[in-house]
C-alpha cells in the first residue's frame, strides 16, 4: 500500500471518527441542558414550597398571637 493510500484511509477514518465525537458532544450538550432544565425546576418547586411554608408559619404566629391577647389579663391602663 502506497503512502498515500495509507494516509488517504487514515484521514477517512479521522473524519469518520470526528462524526462520532461531534454526535457525543452534541448529546452531551443536550443532556447538560436536560440537566440544568430539571435543575431550574426543581429550584422553583423548592422556592414555592419555602414561600408556602413561610406563609403558613406567619398565619399561624398570627393566631397564635391573637390566641394570647384573648387568654392574658386585661390591666386597666393609667
Amino acid at each position: 500500500m502506497s503512502d498515500n493510500a495509507k494516509n488517504q484511509a487514515k484521514l477517512n477514518e479521522a473524519n469518520t471518527n470526528l462524526g462520532v465525537l461531534n454526535q457525543q458532544i452534541a448529546d452531551s450538550e443536550a443532556a447538560l441542558k436536560q440537566c440544568k432544565n430539571e435543575l431550574e425546576e426543581a429550584q422553583r418547586e423548592t422556592a414555592n414550597q419555602l414561600a408556602e411554608e413561610s406563609f403558613n408559619l406567619s398565619e399561624e404566629l398570627s393566631n397564635l398571637k391573637d390566641e394570647l391577647e384573648t387568654l392574658t389579663p386585661k390591666t386597666p391602663e393609667y
